[in-house]
């Protein structure tokens, strides 16, 4: 399992190398200059001349990139033309705002979203199940940002039970975690909906209900924990892009994370920042899905991470 971990890690060094040129090269094909961004155009072109020579805007792409990688290699992300902070620093105080936001999301997310599934698959014929899957179908057809502006307009604005926006404690917490659960609650009640109806199928389920088992019982271990493993996906790949940075739900709330910082280093040109968000959490996606599948082998140990264990 952890040789399985290494090789994981060890395959995210040529994913970031390609990651960084396409970025570079996406960035340089981009409209727009970072240095107009940074003073304006009425400024004098000598001026606007020295500051392209100062960021190294005026070498070719190629200089750019070799650049940058030398930099990444002695572990800095560089340095963001507008504020002059270090990307690194920026990053490391705003990634835990994003960490906080992801899970309490999930946290909401899991325990609905499964209970939702299998109201929705032991009721699949009756008024209840129809109810539920008329419900998760709209909750992903809902925008983040219509249902982020619906809650602060209610929440915040009209009823003043919870901030409307800012980065705090647990009560600036409650509202973007809300909004950025509902998608990922309605996709945890379709899939775990499916994966229940096919394990309810299952010869041992039948068994365990002709043998007079505890109905809560046989939901629990045998129907639930074979349903486990499409669920864990689903979580894991939520994790992966919320722990990126929920942009349009931190952008709308206010809160400090990574996802707002990737949209002004956007809005500004900032390629530093972009290039180091991009960098960021493609490590972070790599990370979780090879947790992710660390834990299918727990949950389930018939699935082999290498060959040493087939």
């Amino acid at each position: 399992m952890i040789d399985y971990f290494l090789k994981r890690m060890i395959s995210l060094i040529p994913l970031l190398l390609g990651i960084t040129f396409f970025a570079f090269a996406l960035l340089k094909a981009l409209p727009g200059d970072p240095v107009t961004n940074m003073v304006g155009e009425r400024t004098s072109p000598e001026i606007v001349q020295e500051l392209r020579r100062q960021i190294g805007a005026d070498r070719p792409f190629i200089a750019q990139y070799a650049g940058y990688l030398n930099l990444l290699l002695q572990g800095n992300l560089g340095r963001s033309h507008i504020t002059q902070r270090e990307v690194a620093e920026d990053i490391k105080k705003k990634l835990p705002n994003t960490i906080k936001l992801a899970f309490a999301a999930i946290i909401i997310a899991l325990p609905l979203g499964i209970t939702l599934g299998m109201l929705s698959a032991y009721h699949s014929k009756g008024i209840i199940g129809r109810f539920v899957d008329a419900f998760t179908i709209g909750s992903l057809s809902v925008p983040v940002f219509w249902s982020g502006l619906v809650f602060m307009l209610v929440f915040g604005l009209t009823l003043k039970l919870l901030p409307p926006s800012g980065t705090g404690g647990a009560v600036f917490l409650v509202l973007p975690a809300l909004t950025l659960s509902i998608p990922a609650m309605a996709t945890i009640a379709r899939v775990a909906r499916t994966s229940i109806v096919e394990s309810l199928s299952m010869p041992w389920v039948r068994t365990a209900n002709a043998k007079g088992l505890n109905p809560l019982r046989v939901t629990l271990v045998h129907v639930l924990k074979n349903a486990l493993i499409p669920i864990i996906t689903i979580v894991g790949l939520d994790i992966g892009s919320y722990l990126n940075g929920a942009v349009v739900t931190e952008t709308i709330f206010g809160w400090d994370g990574i996802g707002r910082f990737t949209m002004e280093g956007l809005l500004r040109r900032d390629y530093p920042v972009i290039i180091g968000s991009i960098i960021t959490g493609a490590t972070i996606f790599v990370v979780v899905n090879a947790l992710t599948d660390v834990l299918y082998h727990i949950v389930d140990p018939r699935i082999r991470l290498d060959a040493k264990d087939r």
